[in-house]
Formats: C-alpha cells, structure tokens, sequence
C-alpha cells in the first residue's frame, strides 16, 4: 500500500466501506484528512502524491475502526454543532443537525439583553447548553447530566470556546435543582425505546445507552421532565424537550396532560416533528 497515492487510498477505503456506511466516500476522505492533519482543499490539490508510511498506517487503523462500526465523531473527536466544533468521546451522543432545531426554538424566546436563567438536562458534550450560551451571553445557563464523563466533556468544550456564562452540575435530571426556577428549560433526553431495531444500525450500538434509552417505553424520562418541570418555570415561562419524529403527538399529550398551554410542535429540517415546546400558564 506504501506505493499508493492518497487517492487510490481512499478508493480503497470506500470499498471497504460500502457495506458499513452510507457514505463511505465522505467518511474515507474525512478519516484521511484527520489522518494527515490536512483540509480537503489540500487532499483534492495533492491527491495524486504518495503519503508516508506513518501516514497510511495511521488511515486504515482509522478505516478499520470506522469498519468496526465506530462513528466518525469519535475517531476524529470532534464534531461541529452551530458553528462549534466539540469534542466528543464515546461518553456523549454524537450532536446531530436535527437537535439544532430546539436551539432555535429555545433562542425564538430568549431576549438578547436580558438575564434568563436557563437549563438543559442531559447536556452530554455541552451542545444545546454552549451554543444557546454563545448567542445569548447575557444569558445563565446549568448544563446538567447525570454522567460524571459527559459532563468532563462539556467542561472541556465550554473552556475550548471561552464560553463562561454556562455551569455545570452533576444531577439525575431535577434532583440537584431543588429550590431552583428558570425561564427557559431544554432537554434533549432519551426517548428510544430499549426494543427499537433502530438501535442495531448505523452509529448507535457505539453511543452511551444512558443518552439513548428511555425508561418505560421510550417516553419515561420525557414524562418525568414534563411533570417535575412545572416546580422549577418561573411563572409563565417555557419548556422545550427533543423527542422522535413518531412522538410529537403522544408528547403534545403528555405536556396538554401536565397543565401546560400554547403548546407547539417544531419541524426540523426535513420538516419532521422534532421538539414540543408549552408554557406552564
């Protein structure tokens, strides 16, 4: 392989990949640019030159752990989320694009100029809670989680960033709260459920089953949020939980039941029901 050029390289890895990825042409060119510490600008404008030996070897461990069915963000540590690049272990769930859509629900109601106090439960690398903390500084955000690693990532992501207006706080979802209000509450909690075929596919048999798994049948912890939530929203204030696209109506219920009005459903991208956001008065 030594005599190869990086491009006949990552033809090879797409090939091994094929089976494994739906995108195995991304992820080779991703896991060489990682394994040579270059841009694709530079890989496209030498691709046809020779990469040391250190270099190939360095790309198929790479390949063999994507192979192994290890996600990108992991081999790489790192993965962007509005406009951060977080690292991330296998202590957190990858940040996905859809979950940018509870961010821009929750920055629709939070004025730039004033003091909310706000918190996101389950904040694992720090995502919602950090980009939420970089668009609103006037803001006090609690990052909370129950793993004592997920919250050392998000520690590390907010020094990264030089984000300060953000603490953090080892708790089981409202325990470590109590006395506490906020205007705005987040969550993106797990909501799967343990019996789900979707959780032999892709990238997930390699996340944390904490970040994934919901209690009961997939809504257990959105229903404990949504009923313990109520002690800690000042007055009229505003709570927002992610949950699966099949979900917006049982959790559109689930808050309805719980007391809470102007409830509303948000789509992400693809225009699928991703977030439920409801005031309490």
């Amino acid at each position: 392989m030594s005599n190869q050029t990086y491009r006949l390289l990552i033809d090879d890895a797409v090939s091994l990949l094929s089976a494994q990825s739906d995108s195995p042409r991304i992820d080779a060119e991703v896991l060489m640019q990682a394994a040579i510490e270059q841009s694709l600008a530079w890989l496209i404008s030498y691709g046809d030159t020779t990469p040391s030996a250190e270099h190939t070897k360095r790309f198929y461990a790479y390949i063999a752990r994507r192979h192994a069915g290890e996600p990108i963000a992991y081999i790489v540590g790192h993965k962007e989320f509005w406009s951060l690049d977080l690292d991330v272990n296998k202590h957190v769930l990858v940040p996905r694009v859809d979950t940018e859509t509870l961010v821009e629900a929750a920055l629709d109601i939070i004025s730039k100029d004033q003091d909310y106090a706000i918190a996101d439960l389950g904040t694992g690398s720090g995502a919602i809670a950090l980009a939420i903390a970089k668009e609103r500084p006037q803001a006090k955000v609690v990052a909370i989680d129950v793993s004592e690693d997920a919250l050392r990532v998000a520690q590390n992501n907010a020094n990264k960033h030089s984000i300060s207006n953000v603490s953090f706080l080892l708790s089981d979802w409202f325990a470590g709260l109590k006395g506490q209000q906020f205007d705005v509450i987040v969550s993106n909690p797990p909501y799967v459920r343990s019996d789900d075929p979707h959780l032999n596919r892709g990238d997930l048999p390699a996340e944390p089953d904490l970040a994934l798994i919901g209690k009961d049948d997939g809504l257990g912890d959105i229903r404990r949020i949504v009923s313990d939530a109520k002690a800690h929203l000042k007055g009229d204030k505003t709570l927002i939980i992610e949950h699966g696209c099949d979900q917006g109506d049982v959790v559109n219920h689930i808050f309805l039941d719980h007391g809470f009005k102007n409830v509303v459903t948000h789509r992400d991208l693809s225009r699928l029901p991703r977030c439920t956001s409801g005031k309490l008065k």
